[in-house]
């Protein structure tokens, strides 16, 4: 096909083959990610569904015991959920940002970002030998997560 005009002639318009593979690989990623959602969707929701049941039946026992209009109740749940994002708990456990939470949390970020970081030197495996130490952090990181986790079963307990 010849050009014509202001027709702008270039190989932009064509797949080469690096082009092909990254739109292949895309292609094939989203139908991975379509069918995650399909099974996962499957699983979950009739279970959610039959939990939503469930708790309009508690709503609606605990408004009639209780001689509460379930606007009221409403209100007071949506008030309790921003107080649990907020990091309040009703219970007397640990607060969530003390000291070994923080470290949790800044813990997740920085070996993500490491992670993150080192995905070229593990995708080329030119590894520099001086700051290969850093990949050891992940293991300082599952150590302080242990630590975390040594209050789990209390908190399973009093429940």
């Amino acid at each position: 096909m010849a050009c014509r005009g202001a027709c702008c002639c270039s190989s932009a318009g064509r797949l080469n083959a690096d082009n092909a593979r990254f739109l292949l690989l895309a292609v094939l990623i989203v139908l991975y990610m379509l069918c995650g959602a399909a099974v996962f969707s499957a699983i979950e929701l009739p279970t959610e569904r039959e939990a939503k049941e469930r708790w309009e039946e508690r709503l609606e026992n605990f408004t009639r015991r209780h001689n509460l209009s379930r606007a009221e109740l409403r209100h007071f749940l949506r008030e309790y959920e921003e107080a649990s994002v907020a990091g309040i708990r009703v219970d007397d456990i640990r607060p969530r940002w003390d000291f070994t939470g923080a470290f949790y949390f800044v813990g997740t970020v920085v070996s993500t970002i490491d992670a993150i970081s080192n995905l070229h030197c593990w995708r080329f495996h030119s590894f520099n030998k001086e700051s290969s130490l850093v990949h050891y952090y992940p293991v300082v990181f599952l150590m302080s997560a242990l630590l975390q986790l040594s209050d789990l079963p209390s908190f399973v307990l009093r429940e």
